[in-house]
Order: C-alpha cells, then sequence, then structure tokens
C-alpha cells in the first residue's frame, strides 16, 4: 500500500494563487493570461529632485552642488541669545504669514501668539539690543545700521499696535497680517545676516567678552529659560 504524500509534497503540489488566474482566463476566454507589465518596487523608481540633479551631473562630471544654499551661520556666543530670541520671532512672522492664507479662525490664532510674544520676548529683546548695542556699542555700528535698527524697531512697535486693533475685528484683514510678518521677518534676517555679522568682526575680543556677560544675564531672564516653581508639599 503506497505512503500517502507528506505535507510538504501536498502544498507543494497546490496550485498558487497565479496558476488559478491563469486556469481561470483559459476557461473564460480559451487563451493564455496577457503578459502584464512589470511592477515597479520602491527601488526601481528613477530618482527626482536633488538625487536626480546629483546623478545627473556625476554623469557629466561635473561638481555636486552644495545641500545647503544658505551655509549655517556662526555665531558667538556674545549674541548667540539674541540669536535665540529671533528664532522665536521668526516662528511667529512665519505664522501671521502662513495665516493670512487660511480662515480668520486662524488669523486670530496667528495674532494672539504674536501679541504673547511681543510683551514676553520681543518688546524685551528691542529694548536690550538698543541698550546694548547702540547705546554701549555704538561705536562699533555704523550710522546707518543703528538708524536703520531704531527705525525698524519703531515700524514693528507700530505693527504690533495694530494688530491689537486686528485682534478685536471679527475678520481680520489677511494682507495686513501677512505685511506685519513679513517686515518682522526681514528685520530679524537683516540682524542676523548683516548687522551681527558686522559686529562680530569689528568687535574685539574683550568687547565680546563684556557683552556676553550682559547676555548671559539677559538669557537667563527669558520666559523659555525661566525655572517652575515645585509644587509645595
Amino acid at each position: 500500500m503506497p505512503l500517502p504524500d507528506a505535507p510538504s509534497d501536498r502544498r507543494r503540489l497546490r496550485p498558487d494563487r497565479r496558476e488559478l488566474r491563469e486556469l481561470a482566463y483559459q476557461r473564460a476566454h480559451g487563451g493564455a493570461l496577457p503578459l502584464q507589465a512589470p511592477v515597479r518596487r520602491p527601488d526601481d523608481r528613477a530618482p527626482t529632485g536633488r538625487h536626480a540633479l546629483e546623478q545627473r551631473q556625476r554623469k557629466e562630471g561635473r561638481r555636486i552642488v552644495d545641500r545647503f544654499v544658505n551655509p549655517p551661520i556662526e555665531r558667538h556666543e556674545a549674541l548667540a541669545p539674541f540669536s535665540r530670541d529671533h528664532y522665536n520671532g521668526l516662528v511667529h512672522a512665519r505664522r501671521l504669514i502662513k495665516s493670512a492664507s487660511g480662515d480668520r479662525v486662524l488669523r486670530h490664532k496667528a495674532l494672539a501668539g504674536f501679541l504673547d510674544a511681543w510683551e514676553r520676548e520681543i518688546a524685551p529683546h528691542f529694548r536690550d539690543e538698543e541698550r546694548l548695542l547702540i547705546e554701549q556699542m555704538g561705536e562699533l555700528v555704523p550710522e546707518p545700521e543703528r538708524r536703520r535698527l531704531l527705525e525698524e524697531h519703531r515700524e514693528i512697535e507700530a505693527d504690533a499696535a495694530r494688530a491689537r486693533e486686528l485682534r478685536r475685528e471679527v475678520d481680520p484683514a489677511p494682507r495686513e497680517l501677512r505685511e506685519i510678518g513679513e517686515r518682522l521677518e526681514r528685520h530679524i534676517r537683516w540682524e542676523e545676516r548683516s548687522l551681527f555679522e558686522l559686529i562680530q568682526r569689528r568687535a574685539s575680543e574683550e568687547s565680546l567678552k563684556n557683552l556676553g556677560r550682559e547676555t548671559a544675564a539677559i538669557e537667563a531672564s527669558r520666559p523659555r529659560n525661566a525655572c517652575r516653581t515645585p509644587p509645595q508639599g
């Protein structure tokens, strides 16, 4: 009496899904299953964007472009607290600009966030910059830069006052929010890319050390570094 097939043999002889599809197609149409286009795996996809550009440059023997369009700025530690303030300011500037394309709820949220940041960080930041960079280190900053710094600070102060009025409106005008955000963003980028670079080049190490003592105290006073009171009991 022959022995029964092993389970592995039964599984091997069982038709798979593709064979069943071919049999069903042959019964219905009297012919073989038509050829199908090969399925492209993720690895087979053609490179796009920067990867395609780099691949094309390699084939042509050209230099691969730098991944950083604007390389990172090296900031002296004495000015780093001001740069950290700028990061928070840019966040709110971008939110104001983005909210101009959204609904009124988004615009009200952007205004509320900007006004809160204005009272807690941006307005104190302006006062600290004017005290340290204009009054104490004014000899290092040329007159056109000093004048521009003060004028733009006054313009953004007026923007904050206008933002308070817009917040009381039912539907704040998108154009005005975009202008407020763009003005704040331009000012911050000018300070980072031009004014601070100029101060770093012209200031002596002793001047930067004295400035660093002042900005370290400013950094400790910022809300982002405020220590929470431990719970009692």
